[in-house]
């Protein structure tokens, strides 16, 4: 609250989970903007969920480039949101 940010990126499932609760699960939420704590949209920080890098590196070769992928798209998509605060 002290920070104030309008956006984080929450690298991982353990991360997601501690910011969005127990029904987080990063399959089915990553890649998008998620209202923390149940704001509307636009109001209250926002949660962005992707890949830890450690995951990454653990992965299998096959799943190891999409993931590295999704991790920088996601990371871009970041910037971007910033950009436009």
């Amino acid at each position: 609250k002290l920070v104030a940010p309008k956006g984080i990126v929450a690298l991982g499932a353990t991360a997601g989970k501690a910011l969005m609760g127990h029904g987080f699960t990063l399959k089915a939420m990553r890649g998008r903007w998620h209202s923390l704590g149940g704001n509307p949209p636009g109001e209250g920080p926002q949660v962005l969920a992707t890949y830890h890098p450690s995951a990454i590196l653990r992965a299998p070769p096959p799943a190891r480039e999409e993931m590295s992928a999704a991790l920088v798209e996601d990371l871009l998509r970041a910037v971007k949101f910033q950009a436009e605060v």
